[in-house]
C-alpha cells in the first residue's frame, strides 16, 4: 500500500487517561447533571458475561449493562433500555484507540464468536454493544407471533394473499402486544442507537474510537457520524446499506445485477465456461422451469422439535433462494455454487437446493431472500427489523418503486414487486424519523468501504457515487465474494488491519488480489 498523505499487564499513558475519564464519568451516571449537559438516566455496571457468550469467547472479555433512556426526546418518560456491553482485549497490551463495534445487521444478535478475532487482528479492544431490542437488550423485541407463522411463508408461493395476511396480522399483532407493555416503538431507531453509542463511550471515558460495522447497521454508523463524529478517529464499513435507500429497492436492483456478475464471471472463466457453455441465460432458463412447474422440497429433521419443511419452490422463491446464496459463505451457499444449482434446476435435481435451503430454517418468515444472514445464530429482533424499516427507511421511500422496478420480470415481481414488507408498516405505525436521517452524510472521517464484487444489496459504482460526502473515502472489492467480505480472505484482513493502523494508507494499492479468481463450485 502506498501513503496519501482480564489480565494484570502494564499500565500504558493512553489508558490511563481512559482510566481517569472514566472514573469521572461514572461518578455522574444515573442522575441528570445540568451543569455538564449530560443525559439523565445514562449508567454503566459492570456485570458477568452471559454464559453463552463467555463461552464462545477465546480471549480476555468483561461484560457490563449501559442504562439509556428508552426515548431522549420524551424526557418526561421514565422507561429505559438496558444494553449488553462486551469488552474483548487483545493477546498484548492494547496501547492504541479501540475497536467499537456498532452492529451487524439491523436487528440481528451479536456474532460474539466470528467478531472476537478482531482484537487479536488489529491488536486493539474490541467493544461490542447489544442493540437496544436485540440480543440480551431488555426490552428485546422479539415477535413470537411473527416466528410462529414462519413455515407458511416457505410451504405457499411468495405471493399467496392469505400467506401475507396471515404475516401481517401476526405484525399487527406483535405491535399492539409490545405498546400494550408500554414500550415505545418508535425509539428502537438508528438515531437512538447511535445515541445509545456515544452515551457508551462517555461512561466508558474514552475520548476516540475507531468504527466498524458488518451489513446493514451501516445506517447506525453513518448516524454516528452525522451527530458525534468528533470521537472517530475511523469508520470501517464491511458491505455497508446505502444511506437514504429503500432496501425493498435494492432488493430489485442489486439482485439482478449481482446474479448477472456471477454468471459474467463464470462465463468468462475458461473453466467454469466450458462446465456450463450456456451459463448467462441459465438464471432465466432454471426461473422459467419452476414458473411453468412449481416443486417441492422436503426439509426433514428441522430443529428445534425435529419437524418436517415443505418449500414451495417456484420462481419467486428461487430467486430468493439464490441472493441468499450471494449473502452466506459456507458450502453451497455461497456465490460460487450459483452457476451449478441454477444447471440442476431445469432438470429436475434438487439435492443442492434442499442442502441450502434447509440452513435457512428458523429465523422467522420472509427472511430468507429479503434479509442478510438468514441462519439461527444470528437471531433477529423482529420487532427492531420492523421499527427500523417503519421509522428510519418508509417515511423517506416511493413504495411504488419496487413494482416499477420489477416490472413483469419472473421472480423478481413477486418476490419483490409485491415483497410482503411494502405492507409491513401499515400493521407498525412508528411515526417517522427527521428527514436527515435519509441524507449523505458529509465526513472529513476517514472512511473504508468494503464490497463483494457478487453482493445482492449494493453495488461498487452505488458506493463511490452514494455512500456519502466523505473526502476520505476508500472503497475496496473483493473480487470473489458476495456480503460480508472482510473475513473471507488473508488479503482483506490485511488490507483492513493495516488501514485501521494508518488510514492515510491508499487500500487499493494492495497486490494481494492480483489474480484472485472465483474456485467454483463444479460437479
Amino acid at each position: 500500500m502506498s501513503s496519501r498523505t482480564g489480565n494484570t499487564r502494564a499500565t500504558t499513558p493512553w489508558q490511563l487517561s481512559v482510566v481517569a475519564a472514566a472514573l469521572v464519568a461514572t461518578s455522574c451516571t444515573g442522575v441528570a447533571d445540568e451543569q455538564s449537559g449530560a443525559r439523565p438516566k445514562v449508567a454503566y455496571t459492570e456485570a458477568d458475561c452471559p454464559a453463552d457468550v463467555s463461552t464462545v469467547l477465546v480471549a480476555d472479555v468483561t461484560c457490563g449493562y449501559l442504562t439509556v433512556p428508552e426515548n431522549r426526546e420524551r424526557p418526561e418518560s421514565d422507561r429505559t433500555v438496558k444494553l449488553l456491553v462486551t469488552r474483548i482485549q487483545p493477546p498484548e497490551q492494547p496501547t492504541k484507540e479501540p475497536m467499537f463495534v456498532a452492529g451487524t445487521d439491523l436487528g440481528s444478535s451479536s456474532d460474539y464468536g466470528g467478531i472476537a478475532p478482531l482484537a487479536q487482528r488489529v491488536g486493539r479492544e474490541v467493544i461490542i454493544l447489544a442493540a437496544r431490542g436485540t440480543g440480551y437488550s431488555q426490552p428485546a423485541l422479539e415477535c413470537p407471533e411473527v416466528e410462529e407463522v414462519g413455515d407458511a411463508d416457505l410451504a405457499s408461493p411468495t405471493d399467496d394473499p392469505d400467506t401475507r395476511a396471515t404475516f401481517l396480522d401476526a405484525v399487527g399483532a406483535c405491535f399492539r402486544r409490545l405498546t400494550d407493555a408500554g414500550v415505545d416503538l418508535s425509539a428502537y431507531s438508528v438515531t437512538e442507537t447511535a445515541a445509545d453509542a456515544e452515551d457508551l463511550r462517555q461512561a466508558l471515558g474514552i475520548n476516540t474510537w475507531n468504527v466498524i460495522t458488518y451489513g446493514t447497521a451501516s445506517r447506525i454508523a453513518m448516524e454516528m457520524l452525522r451527530t458525534a463524529p468528533k470521537p472517530i478517529r475511523t469508520v470501517t464499513l464491511d458491505s455497508p446499506e446505502l444511506p437514504g435507500a429503500d432496501p425493498r429497492v435494492i432488493a430489485v436492483e442489486a439482485t439482478r445485477d449481482a446474479i448477472a456478475a456471477v454468471l459474467d464471471a463464470c462465463a468468462d472463466d475458461s473453466v467454469c465456461g466450458a462446465t456450463y457453455p450456456d451459463v448467462r441465460e441459465s438464471f432465466d432458463r432454471a426461473l422459467r422451469a419452476v414458473d411453468s412447474n412449481p416443486v417441492t422440497l422436503t426439509l426433514a429433521d428441522q430443529p428445534p422439535d425435529g419437524r418436517t419443511v415443505p418449500v414451495h419452490v417456484d420462481a419467486a422463491m428461487l430467486v430468493r433462494i439464490v441472493r441468499q446464496m450471494l449473502s452466506e459463505a459456507a458450502g453451497l451457499r455461497h456465490p460460487r455454487a450459483v452457476p451449478r444449482v441454477l444447471d440442476a434446476v431445469p432438470t429436475g435435481r434438487t439435492d443442492e437446493l434442499v442442502e441450502i435451503t434447509a440452513a435457512f430454517v428458523g429465523d422467522g418468515p420472509y427472511c430468507n431472500g429479503y434479509q442478510t444472514r438468514c441462519v439461527p445464530l444470528l437471531h433477529r429482533a423482529l420487532g427492531v427489523v420492523f421499527s427500523t424499516l417503519c421509522h428510519d427507511i418508509a417515511p423517506f421511500a416511493d413504495p411504488a418503486d419496487p413494482a416499477r422496478l420489477a416490472g413483469t420480470e419472473i421472480g423478481l415481481d413477486a418476490a419483490y414487486g409485491r415483497s410482503p414488507y411494502l405492507q409491513v408498516c401499515d400493521s407498525w405505525p412508528v411515526g417517522e424519523a427527521p428527514a436527515e436521517v435519509a441524507e449523505l452524510v458529509r465526513s472529513e472521517v476517514p472512511v473504508l468501504a468494503i464490497i463483494g464484487a457478487f453482493g445482492p444489496y449494493v453495488r461498487p459504482d452505488q458506493a463511490r457515487e452514494d455512500l456519502g460526502d466523505f473526502p476520505n473515502l476508500s472503497i475496496v472489492v473483493g473480487p470473489t465474494d458476495g456480503h460480508n467480505v472482510v473475513a473471507k480472505t488473508d488479503c482483506m484482513l490485511s488490507i483492513r488491519n493495516a488501514w485501521v493502523d494508518d488510514p492515510t494508507l491508499d487500500p487499493t494499492d494492495a497486490d494481494c488480489f492480483t489474480g484472485a479468481r472465483v474456485a467454483w463450485d463444479l460437479p
